[in-house]
């Protein structure tokens, strides 16, 4: 079981997730990487204190798995600009469930092929639309930060569960990223990797 954060009630990981995340975004208070579009905070940290609490993990691996959170969501959305930016998709709700996801595979302590299958799944539980009016927008666009931290974990329990997917999720002819921009720079996954 995992906390809700500010009312201390316990739920499962995937609903602890949930709430906080849209705690973290409902309330504007996210950051926001300029060039990515994406707000991090509200999707990798929510995933991490459920998961990490339910594990209870060290903070140095709580680190290090933000820090993979972070760099997968950057690379992904990067990967997709400038379309991800002007369409109508919702950078975080996009590509912060496979970061997340992974983050969750790390302190879950999974292997390559693991972590690879967790980042499928994460790719198809990818969503979220920008739409949203100054008058008449609803309060969808609150839960985007929630619903992709959930998805994050539940896409780390189900490769954990033996649900795989295609090696060429991300870069594929019917992959993520061209599921996402019409022309994709797939060398911004791996630019400056060692």
């Amino acid at each position: 079981v995992s906390t809700i954060l500010n009312y201390g009630t316990k739920t499962s990981t995937v609903h602890a997730a949930f709430v906080n995340g849209t705690f973290g975004h409902g309330f504007e208070m996210d950051d926001n990487h300029a060039s990515a579009g994406t707000k991090g905070g509200c999707i990798a940290v929510p995933s991490l204190l459920a998961i990490g609490e339910q594990q209870r993990s060290s903070g140095t691996d709580f680190i290090l798995a933000m820090v993979i959170a972070y760099e997968i969501m950057i690379r992904t959305s990067l990967s997709l600009q400038p379309d991800l930016l002007h369409g109508s998709h919702h950078a975080s709700a996009t590509c912060g469930p496979l970061g997340a996801a992974a983050a969750v595979g790390k302190l879950l302590r999974f292997d390559e092929g693991l972590m690879m299958h967790a980042i499928c799944i994460a790719a198809s539980h990818a969503a979220g639309i920008t739409e949203a009016p100054a008058i008449g927008r609803g309060n969808l666009k609150r839960i985007m930060g929630g619903m992709a931290a959930s998805n994050s974990i539940r896409s780390a329990l189900l490769a954990a569960e033996g649900i795989t997917g295609p090696e060429t999720t991300l870069e594929g002819k019917r992959g993520f990223c061209r599921g996402f921009s019409s022309d994709p720079k797939l060398p911004e996954l791996t630019a400056g990797l060692g």
